[in-house]
């Protein structure tokens, strides 16, 4: 027969436990794995009562190594949790921890008697007694707050992390604040009624939005402000909607500062909603950016262009006058996407499988992400 490591005893061996005495055979002791560990005060055997924890500990493992029942299995678990009570935490995960997971791996491939509730009670042991984070242990008000810091884009990867953060990204309190942060901070007279189902609201809202939202609108041409400069390209025209054919999908936009005579009825696929910007990240050159264009009495639009150079703080843009090339300062840029060299890049490509994933992934993309982030963490958290 193979021999089984003993667990090394390296911590308190001076101190012992004193549990009282209960019998341990199968006929007094239910099979219930459905136990709080950290509030257990189960007994342990009898034979381990008055050792010392750190004996006490390899003889817990080597009888856990050694189980033969599903039974035994769940008996040598509570015994494990009533020592992991005496134990300091700092020990636990010095010490406790790898052994636990060894013998964890041996019993793992006795199939016959492994049952999910024992995959259940080993992660709860894991989660309260070896979890070194200290994110596992905060209250959940205290998460929510926390993870309403993050902005949608970053969000929709929380979900995927586990299973209760996936329980935890689709609860009201969260997305009541990006509800709010997203609609009603510039539209408050369109507050909902109800105090629940904010996740599905603000996904319906972000397919259709409502009379009083603000948005911008795209339209690609030629347009002069109020100085001799004509622009050309791409533009994202600040808006407000004023009202709507829903059936038709259509909605009225008017342009603030504009006369009403440039009202006009566009389609959906022609609107996106107000992009916040970022003036803290950095912008170098080839990256993808908008340039604001504006005159002294009336709000402009986003214009699409790309960094041509950077000199002192401030940046040239391509593509965007007639007359050539503009230098503008920070403030006026908003980074849509991250450029590249495409001559370097082919340069470096070996096979032309990678030169065509190169080419496809470099494709135009939308600085609006909303869509895209809420239907990703739609399709995690329903």
């Amino acid at each position: 027969m193979k021999s089984i490591q003993t667990p090394t005893k390296r911590f308190l061996f001076d101190k012992t436990i004193d549990i009282p005495l209960t019998p341990s055979s199968p006929s007094s002791v239910a099979f219930d794995l459905s136990f709080s560990p950290m509030s257990s005060t189960r007994s342990m055997s009898p034979t381990i009562r008055k050792n010392s924890i750190g004996t006490a500990w390899s003889i817990e493992l080597n009888k856990l190594r050694r189980c033969g029942s599903t039974y035994e299995v769940a008996l040598c678990l509570r015994n494990v949790c009533e020592l992991l009570t005496h134990i300091d935490k700092n020990d636990r995960i010095k010490y406790c921890k790898q052994d636990f997971l060894n013998s964890y791996k041996i019993i793992r491939k006795n199939k016959r008697i492994w049952t999910s509730e024992l995959t259940a009670a080993i992660y709860n042991i894991e989660t309260i007694y070896f979890n070194e984070s200290f994110f596992q242990i905060l209250p959940t008000i205290l998460i929510q707050e926390i993870l309403q810091w993050l902005p949608l884009a970053d969000f929709s990867a929380v979900p995927c992390v586990c299973k209760e953060w996936k329980k935890l990204g689709s609860t009201d309190e969260i997305w009541r604040h990006f509800y709010d942060y997203k609609f009603i901070r510039f539209n408050p007279g369109t507050s909902p009624v109800s105090n629940h189902g904010f996740h599905d609201m603000y996904r319906r809202r972000v397919e259709d939005p409502q009379v009083g939202d603000r948005v911008e609108v795209s339209w690609n041409g030629k347009f002069r402000l109020e100085s001799i400069d004509v622009y050309h390209g791409l533009a994202w025209w600040v808006a407000v909607v004023v009202d709507k054919h829903t059936s038709q999908s259509k909605y009225k936009i008017h342009y603030p500062g504009w006369d009403s005579r440039w009202d006009e009825w566009v389609p959906r696929s022609r609107l996106r909603w107000t992009v916040d910007t970022n003036v803290l990240e950095s912008i170098r050159v080839n990256d993808i950016v908008e340039l604001w264009c504006c005159g002294a009495h009336v709000p402009g639009a986003w214009l699409e262009s790309y960094v041509r150079k950077v000199k002192n703080g401030r940046y040239c843009v391509g593509k965007v006058l007639s007359s050539g090339s503009l230098w503008v300062e920070r403030d006026r840029l908003r980074l849509v996407r991250r450029g590249a060299d495409e001559t370097q890049t082919i340069t470096k490509l070996s096979s032309p499988r990678k030169l065509l994933r190169s080419i496809t992934s470099f494709r135009s993309t939308s600085i609006d992400d909303d869509d895209q982030n809420i239907h990703r963490s739609t399709c995690v958290t329903m």
